[in-house]
């Protein structure tokens, strides 16, 4: 028995996979059908068995604990699904006990457009030959000057796909997914370390530690231009296209990307975001792109820091200012 690959959570051989295809006019339906041995959650379970059907446009399950517990049914099951055609694929998961629902094109003679960008998450499909560079002349010349921080690589749709696919996301309280990003804590920053109260390696961390508000009024400053619509991507000239929002009471430390240009920016599920950017055209994949370059490079923990620690400079000079000269000798400031 071979469980040495997982898809979600249905453990599986790497040769009990089926991918179907059914041709649309555009991309074609994309299906993948597992014949599993166990399936992990919290841990293995290995009294769990069947076929399970995958859409992989859709990215959800269709079906599973089709044939439990009937081996040899199963493996005659994977050499015959791959003959059904498209009706009599759609009436097996419709007649189904274990079918999910979700499926809107199963009771139609012709399957819905497939979704690109979700089957090449799937791996079940490779990318196109995509060669075009979505850069715009401006971002070509950002990427070599001296002047911008920011790197913009060359990127082709799928290399943008890729980075935003992979980035970071948190779910809000409405259920709904979005960009986000981690802002450090308190315990991050060295001014902040609850070792000052004990270790009390300077005053001035020491009054750091027992003055907390301070690092929350520095980190307004730092995170003012996103929650004020006030941010810009390089070369400053896009202020206003984007807002943010915070992470709330589960993620506090986080700020979560909510509209461009008034569009908001969520999804339900990772397929529903998958079709929402494969509907995108070059150039607004490319602002989404360009935007989570500047965004990990202005939030990156190191660069917060410093910006916290530059926020607190002359609150340090004034703090030291206040010492008697025979103090200042003494005081690590």
């Amino acid at each position: 028995m071979d469980i040495s690959q997982k898809t979600w959570k249905y453990l599986h051989g790497p040769d009990d996979v089926a991918h179907l295809s059914f041709k649309t006019g555009a991309v074609p339906r994309s299906f993948s059908v597992l014949q599993y041995s166990a399936v992990e959650r919290d841990q293995i379970d290995m009294t769990e068995n069947g076929i399970a059907i995958i859409d992989n446009d859709n990215m959800s399950v269709v079906l599973d604990s089709h044939m439990k517990n009937r081996s040899a049914h199963q493996a005659d099951f994977m050499s015959q699904v791959r003959s059904l055609d498209w009706s009599a694929f759609a009436a097996l998961a419709l007649q189904h006990p274990r079918y999910r629902g979700g499926q809107d094109d199963f009771d139609q003679a012709r399957p819905n457009p497939g979704v690109l960008t979700n089957q090449i998450q799937r791996g079940v499909m490779y990318a196109p030959v995509d060669d075009i560079d979505l850069r715009s002349p401006s971002m070509v010349r950002a990427n070599v000057s001296p002047d911008c921080p920011y790197i913009f690589p060359r990127v082709t749709r799928s290399d943008a796909l890729s980075v935003i696919l992979s980035h970071r996301c948190t779910q809000g309280e409405d259920g709904r997914w979005r960009l986000s990003w981690t802002l450090p804590a308190h315990n991050m920053h060295p001014y902040f370390n609850r070792q000052g109260k004990t270790d009390e390696k300077s005053s001035w961390q020491k009054y750091c530690s027992e003055n907390p508000e301070l690092f929350d009024l520095a980190m307004q400053a730092v995170t003012e231009p996103y929650y004020a619509a006030a941010l810009s991507t390089w070369p400053d000239s896009d202020a206003g296209r984007y807002t943010f929002f915070p992470g709330g009471p589960e993620d506090p430390n986080a700020i979560c990307l909510e509209t461009i240009d008034g569009a908001e920016i969520d999804f339900g599920n990772r397929g529903e975001f998958g079709a929402f950017l494969d509907a995108l055209p070059d150039t607004a994949l490319r602002d989404i792109w360009k935007l989570l370059r500047t965004t990990d490079h202005n939030l990156d923990h190191d660069l917060v820091t410093m910006r916290i620690t530059e926020q607190l400079e002359p609150i340090r000079l004034e703090q030291l200012a206040a010492l008697e000269p025979e103090d200042i000798e003494h005081a690590s400031l």
